[in-house]
């Protein structure tokens, strides 16, 4: 397979690889790119979840809300994120970005994590 010199590379993969699994990476009510979730509050309302953006470092409880940046969040019919995806580029070993992508994914409640370069994929 190719080797991506960078991650936008592998992006491209992916992108291909969503679309072949049903998923529409330029929908935004299918796809989240780029997601700053220290910037990120989920709203639950029922049947639909939405998203919005506020500037707080801290939860309601006090909890440090996780900071960083999720490159992919699937939402569902529903606009729940089932799943987020962390890319990287060929020359690294997706399995790395485990440790990353985990607080990421509890911070939305995201039951699924997917780490990918474009080439393997966890």
């Amino acid at each position: 397979m190719k080797k991506f010199s960078t991650e936008a590379d592998a992006r491209i993969v992916i992108d291909d690889l969503l679309r072949q699994a049903g998923w529409e990476p330029a929908d935004k009510s299918q796809v989240l790119t780029e997601i700053s979730i220290r910037d990120m509050t989920w709203i639950v309302a029922e049947p639909v979840v939405r998203y919005r953006v506020q500037s707080a470092t801290k939860t309601k409880d006090g909890d440090e809300i996780s900071t960083g940046r999720a490159d992919y969040v699937l939402l569902n019919r529903r606009g729940r994120p089932p799943a987020i995806i962390e890319a990287k580029r060929s020359a690294i070993e997706p399995y790395t970005a485990k440790q990353q992508a985990l607080p990421y994914a509890k911070k939305i409640a995201a039951p699924f994590i997917f780490l990918t370069n474009g080439e393997i994929i966890y």
